[in-house]
């Protein structure tokens, strides 16, 4: 095999692995998921103030 042909397959398996990762992060059925971890934060704030009143 030649070096240039293992670069692109490389670049191609990358490409395709980053493709992936995107659509499974920004597809829908996921959104909720992802909005309620991004809230976790948060919440732990809210949880912390309540012990400390």
């Amino acid at each position: 095999m030649d070096l240039v042909l293992v670069k692109e397959v490389g670049l191609l398996l990358a490409m395709g692995a980053f493709l992936l990762v995107s659509w499974w992060a920004y597809s829908p059925r996921n959104k909720q998921r992802f909005e309620e971890d991004g809230m976790l934060p948060f919440i732990d704030e809210k949880q912390k103030q309540r012990k400390s009143s």
